[in-house]
């Protein structure tokens, strides 16, 4: 729950760019791809920092929802 707040709060921040949404975006749909420890991918964490980053005008967002989509994920 406090995790989640904690995300939520940073997802909301208005002073992040699109490019900064699309990075974390990215974070969530890969993870942690060293060992799994820090957190699993999250396509709707992910798809949600995409949708946000596009709204901010970011490009490449636009190309990683497209992703999501075609893989099932979105």
């Amino acid at each position: 729950a406090k995790a989640q707040e904690d995300i939520n709060r940073i997802l909301n921040n208005p002073a992040l760019s699109g490019d900064d949404l699309n990075t974390i975006g990215n974070m969530y749909y890969i993870g942690d791809t060293l060992d799994k420890k820090l957190f699993r991918p999250d396509f709707a964490k992910a798809k949600l920092c995409y949708e946000k980053a596009i709204v901010k005008g970011n490009v490449a967002s636009h190309r990683n929802i497209g992703l999501l989509y075609q893989h099932g994920l979105g």
